[in-house]
């Protein structure tokens, strides 16, 4: 039975494999495309729910789930990438940083004009560098055995939100100057990376399950998730570097390392930003000593880049931070019903500073996470004082919450931002999660274009998108309080 759930979720995989070609940047996805996808989707998120229940009863087999998961991912690995182009992005900062410059300086508008840029003469030698023809490799079997590789524009041209400089943090931009320098331009050598972080992830899982006295099978809840599958194997996104070093400084925390485990903190926040948010779940176990370390790692790895000035260096957060929306829950509530409808126009607060009602929504979310995290501390605080032993598994309920409530209140929530939960899902596997992660689905209808999906019908998907967070609330706050 585990054997055949096996090997049905690989026949799926076969099929969206199959399938990704339509996906490619200059063939677009049409309609038909994108609810195969969303079906295939579905299809193997059954799959996985069975095979979770099999593990649920104890059965189910390492072996087995060791070896369909590096075979599930290299299936997909020479995939095209489904409904997303962060990968040009990243072949792009990496460029820019292999070559000596400062990803975090111009956008690639300003690269395409560098008359209109605040750093003309940067942006004259980025354009210098946009034109040298690197393209990425796509070669893919068709159905008579041989090659087919597409000539496709140069990669710069696909790269999305055009007009914002980089987001990412140092580490990611140094991965992608790596993976640049192996062979520029590959997509592969790019993904392949992400994988690899992937695949460490549920070696750290298989080591640390039985140390926390749970059954190491509930690795399967990684290994085979279709939302972790897409994201890393197929999409390529660079969040399987920091959910690997959350659950690496969380095993090395389990391991009595509190520095390393705060170096490798550190590192997951120069990776993606959440990392920091575990600092006060972590912070006992850590010392102050393990925190002064934290933050001068943080600091060198930041160092390099600031000589553009913060301000400079800060700008495509900022703009993120500012004006991103997407696939939101209890911040689309609140926004939809209470501040767009109470804030009409921008309000001015006097000299220029001014809020309306997205970033009126923000500050309340942002108010109440703090909240949260002030309320983890006082508890943390009181345990202390008191002399009460914190266990790991403490540690990893408290993180799963944390990270929890930071999806429910974020202004953007894609895909792929529930992969740092799953390596606390294997510890305390909450149905609430698991089931989004497959209704997460839902929020690729955004996609599906206007002239040949029923307007009222997309929204519909969308809006089934974040009333699907609606069963995970109750979860997450009843692990917080």
């Amino acid at each position: 039975m585990f054997l055949t759930l096996g090997a049905a979720l690989e026949m799926v995989l076969l099929l969206w494999l199959g399938l990704s070609p339509r996906f490619a940047h200059e063939l677009p996805g049409d309609t038909a495309a994108i609810l195969s996808f969303m079906a295939l989707y579905g299809l193997a998120f059954l799959i996985y729910v069975a095979a979770v229940a099999v593990v649920a009863k104890g059965g189910g087999r390492l072996w087995a789930i060791i070896f369909f998961a590096v075979l599930f991912r290299v299936t997909l690995l020479p995939s095209f990438q489904v409904l997303e182009n962060d990968l040009y992005r990243y072949l792009w900062d990496g460029k820019v940083l292999a070559h000596g410059h400062n990803p975090y300086l111009v956008s690639p508008a300003d690269v395409e004009r560098p008359e209109e840029s605040c750093h003309p003469s940067e942006a004259r030698a980025l354009h210098a560098l946009a034109k040298q023809d690197e393209r990425p490799r796509h070669a893919f079997p068709d159905l008579g055995g041989s090659c087919v590789a597409p000539v496709y524009p140069p990669y710069f041209d696909w790269i999305g939100h055009r007009a914002v400089p980089t987001i990412y943090p140092p580490l990611a931009e140094t991965v992608f100057a790596l993976a640049y320098l192996i062979d520029p331009g590959n997509l592969y050598v790019m993904k392949a990376l992400f994988v690899l972080f992937d695949l460490l992830t549920l070696w750290l899982l298989i080591a640390s399950l039985p140390r926390l006295g749970l059954s190491v099978n509930w690795c399967l809840l990684y290994a085979w998730s279709p939302l972790v599958l897409k994201e890393f194997a197929n999409s390529g996104h660079l969040d399987s570097l920091p959910v690997f070093l959350v659950t690496l400084a969380f095993y090395l925390l389990m391991r009595s390392r509190p520095i390393w485990a705060s170096v490798t903190l550190a590192l997951g926040c120069l990776s993606k930003l959440y990392p920091v948010l575990l600092l006060p779940v972590f912070i006992r176990r850590l010392g102050w000593k393990g925190v002064a370390v934290f933050a001068l790692v943080v600091a060198a790895g930041y160092a390099p880049f600031l000589g553009i000035g913060l301000g400079s260096a800060s700008a495509g957060l900022r703009t993120y931070a500012a004006e991103w929306e997407f696939n939101s829950s209890l911040f689309y509530l609140c926004y939809s019903l209470v501040f767009e409808k109470l804030i009409s126009a921008p309000l001015d607060l006097g000299g220029r500073v001014a809020i309306d009602a997205l970033a009126a929504t923000k500050l309340l979310m942002t108010g109440i996470l703090a909240a949260i995290v002030c309320a983890l501390c006082a508890a943390k605080a009181r345990r202390a004082i008191r002399k009460q032993p914190e266990s790991d598994l403490d540690l990893a309920w408290q993180s799963l919450a944390l990270l929890g409530a930071l999806l429910l209140l974020s202004p953007v929530t894609n895909a792929w931002y529930l992969a740092m939960l799953f390596p606390f899902l294997c510890v305390w596997p909450m149905r609430s999660w698991i089931l989004l992660s497959g209704l997460i689905v839902l929020a690729y209808a955004f996609h599906l274009p206007p002239e040949d999906f029923a307007r009222a019908a997309t929204r519909l998907a969308e809006a089934s998108s974040w009333l699907s967070f609606l069963p995970a609330d109750a979860d997450t706050w009843r692990a917080i309080l």
